[in-house]
């Protein structure tokens, strides 16, 4: 929903108040100190004042903030915030003694990320007198952290060759590469990595308590038995000072058990999908009440009722009898049961025997399912999610709606699931962009979906074990929209679905997607249409059968981990042909999108930015024909140009729609780029708040002009066409859920004069013809990152 600028909006009146009293209720027992020692010196504040060079400005705040908990809790005070306040509540009486016990600690911290040669120059102890019964005492503690260990050799030494083999040969992909800081954190993590490597080799039960780092910081040249004159011995102990490395070797863990080091093949595999809550797992084992199903290979599945089809079980294991046990399959085979939806909850047994040959193992899997159905009724305030694609009045955008939904995890027993979806809501248009209503439409839903675990024709050649997820969904919807005064929509739409996806790549495929729309529009609609040719076609009710594809992309940078990326390409063509049904014609069109995002994270902040274009063209016979309605584009609102309330921002600068009475704009092309920069202010409640600037810049254009001549799209105008807005806002993170407020100003608004910049701060501005007084402010509220 959007806020705006506006005297009569008694309910951001109202909204403010309450804020500023909730603001005054906090305030009212905030006191800076709370149960504070009378007349002696206790705990204020500590602070570390860090001296170093070679690193930056970032990874030394890091370290500061780490020192700071490892500062004795004697010499701490229980500290919370409100609203970016700290207040300290029962501060402790200050001891010298916890000083030096504090440096201790922080001193073998240093050590662990590999300054072995820090030295604690100073440390004060300040005492502020206030109110003659306060005595405020502040310690700091300057460190000069000296230069940092880096590692100079990393050797792997396994009595196993092949243990060894897979070591060496993995030795590109170590934490503990030449000339990287050392640290005890990346020794962990070699460790684990070369465990992980061995338990995915057949190595069941090593861990990296089976392996040990061992850790030299001398030279073997200045120890050698060769011989070295003095002159070279200084110059070398002398490099050795100012760059001094570590030696690391890697080997097993003397007196482990001979049994880590073997490798494990799988015996049998036993699946228990019935498993009550209550019951115990190890008595399911000798359970002979029990019914097997035995297959083809050692894959047993036990049960009592056959609530569970057994291929769809064995699909979902990747323990296969006879082959070595590999960690991977065994996280694949217990992830792929999770998430398939009918469990709840899974656990394993792991049995082992040595024969006179081989090492085995046997599994156990206990499989928790859900209860089948469940209804569940939602009250929800909500914004449209995805306003530049798909039918943007199919209720997506209701400010406020009654869900009830009805789920099935297990239909038919083959672990498909249903919803039944009903919803019905209204949209907010607390703005008054179009005439007085507040209640400018309601709309009304019902969906039905089957969700497959399979991948059926023509896509089940594509379904292999190496995929890590796959499905075939049926959705089915109906929806009815009252746009008040303006026109009403009934539609129906249907289609296949096929979803895969295999580590950073996901594709989806809509073939056929179905859909007729039905329009009747209102005299006071008909009377623009009539004006705006363009927009008349755009109304136009009929059907659509089309095939639409979509791809998706993860980016990681190995050598920025700090930076993710993300990009969608979709596209959705309609099939030739002219025919019809129910007495209306098929559109045909065809469109394409992109979106790139871009996260950079730091400590504590982040920056974040999203790319988004898409284009479409009507291909029928119509000249100034556009897409349908129900697939153009729009721009505005609380995911999109956050100063403009939604669908209030284009066509291009034309102001066709910003002097006629219907004032929402659709179009065909959208260009648009978003920037975010994030970071922490203070928690609240328990959860983070953190802040957030922003800068959106974007339009939509059509392929041909309005009645004004503008709004079409030509890159020689593109500068004067585009929309800018800068705003600030709060994200409230409760975890689960993130609440946003964001507030944006329109600094380049198309529809002023020129290139449509402001010149000075003014909270409303004209159109260029000095007509239709609009609001330079959006106040947006939103559920979730806007991207």
């Amino acid at each position: 929903m959007a806020f705006y600028n506006n005297r009569k909006l008694t309910l951001t009146h109202a909204f403010t108040w309450f804020f500023m009293g909730l603001v005054v209720l906090l305030f009212s027992d905030c006191t800076p100190i709370k149960n504070y020692p009378k007349n002696v010196p206790f705990v204020y504040n500590n602070k570390i004042n860090l001296k170093s060079t070679g690193i930056t400005a970032e990874n030394k705040k890091i370290i500061e903030d780490k020192l700071k908990l490892y500062i004795d809790d004697s010499l701490q005070t229980p500290s919370r915030q409100i609203l970016g306040f700290t207040q300290r509540i029962n501060p402790p009486v200050f001891d010298s003694v916890n000083v030096s016990r504090s440096i201790t600690f922080m001193k073998s911290y240093l050590q662990s990320i590999g300054y072995y040669g820090v030295s604690f120059d100073t440390f004060t102890v300040k005492i502020d007198t206030i109110q003659t019964v306060q005595l405020r005492t502040t310690t700091t503690f300057t460190i000069a952290l000296g230069k940092n260990l880096r590692i100079d050799t990393t050797i792997y030494k396994f009595p196993q060759a092949y243990l060894q083999f897979l070591a060496d040969s993995s030795a590109k992909n170590s934490a503990l590469l030449r000339d990287k800081p050392y640290s005890k954190e990346g020794v962990n993590q070699e460790l684990e990595r070369l465990s992980t490597l061995f338990r995915n080799r057949g190595y069941l039960k090593m861990n990296k308590s089976a392996l040990r780092a061992h850790v030299d910081t001398t030279d073997p040249s200045l120890v050698s038995t060769d011989f070295l004159d003095i002159g070279e011995q200084i110059i070398r102990a002398q490099k050795r000072k100012d760059d001094p490395r570590i030696n690391i070797d890697i080997e097993p863990q003397p007196g482990t058990d001979s049994a880590v080091f073997l490798q494990y093949y799988i015996d049998s595999v036993f699946i228990y999908p019935e498993v009550k809550v209550s019951e115990e797992i190890e008595k399911l084992m000798y359970d002979s009440t029990l019914k097997t199903n035995a297959g083809t290979r050692q894959v047993f599945i036990r049960y009592r009722e056959g609530l569970f089809k057994p291929q769809l079980i064995r699909r979902k294991n990747y323990l296969l009898p006879g082959s070595l046990y590999n960690e991977g399959y065994y996280f694949r085979t217990v992830n792929n049961f999770y998430k398939l939806g009918p469990w709840q909850q899974v656990e394993v047994k792991t049995v082992t025997r040595l024969t006179d040959s081989l090492a085995k193992a046997t599994f156990h899997l206990f499989l928790t399912p859900y209860k089948k159905q469940y209804f569940q009724f939602d009250l929800e305030g909500s914004q449209n999610n995805n306003i530049s694609t798909g039918n943007v009045l199919s209720g997506r955008f209701a400010a406020a709606a009654i869900n009830i939904t009805h789920r099935n995890r297990n239909f038919m027993h083959r672990g498909t699931q249903t919803a039944t979806i009903g919803r019905a809501g209204v949209e907010l248009n607390l703005g008054k962009n179009n005439g007085s209503r507040t209640i400018q439409s309601f709309i009304a839903t019902l969906n039905q979906s089957f969700s497959i675990p399979r991948l059926y024709w023509p896509f089940g050649f594509m379904e292999k074990r190496s995929l890590d997820a796959y499905r075939t969904n049926i959705n089915l919807s109906a929806s009815f929209t009252d746009r008040f005064e303006l026109y009403k929509q009934t539609s129906f739409g249907a289609g296949p679905q096929w979803e895969l996806r295999k580590g950073k790549n996901s594709h989806t495929w809509t073939i056929p997607s179905f859909e007729a729309v039905k329009i009747k529009t209102e005299p006071k609609l008909d009377e623009e249409l009539i004006k705006n040719p363009a927009l008349a076609y755009a109304f136009t009710p009929g059907n659509i059968l089309s095939a639409r594809y979509a791809f998706d992309h993860s980016i990681t940078y190995k050598n920025l981990p700090n930076q993710t990326g993300f990009y969608r390409l979709g596209t959705e063509a309609t099939l030739p042909g002219s025919y019809k049904l129910f007495g209306e014609k098929f559109f045909q069109f065809i469109r394409f999108d992109a979106q790139y995002i871009h996260n950079i994270n730091k400590y504590r902040h982040s920056f974040n930015f999203r790319a988004y274009g898409a284009i479409g063209w009507d291909l029928g016979s119509n000249s100034l024909g556009t897409l349908p309605f129900f697939r153009q584009y729009v721009a505005g609102g609380s995911n999109s140009m956050r100063a403009w309330g939604l669908r209030q921002l284009g066509l291009g600068n034309s102001i066709s729609s910003d002097t006629a009475e219907f004032t929402d704009r659709f179009g065909d092309i959208q260009l648009e780029f978003n920037g975010e920069y994030r970071f922490r202010m203070f928690r609240f409640l328990g959860y983070n708040i953190d802040g957030v600037a922003f800068v959106d810049i974007g339009n939509i254009w059509n392929h041909h002009p309005a009645p004004d001549g503008n709004g079409d799209f030509k890159f020689k105008y593109l500068y004067r066409d585009l929309g800018a807005n800068i705003g600030t806002g709060i994200r409230w993170d409760i975890s689960y859920v993130v609440i946003r407020l964001d507030l944006g100003f329109k600094i380049k608004d198309p529809k002023r004069a020129g290139a449509g910049w402001i010149d000075t701060f003014e909270w409303k501005s004209v159109n260029r013809l000095g007509l239709n007084e609009r609001s330079n402010f959006g106040l947006q509220f939103g559920i979730g990152y806007p991207f």
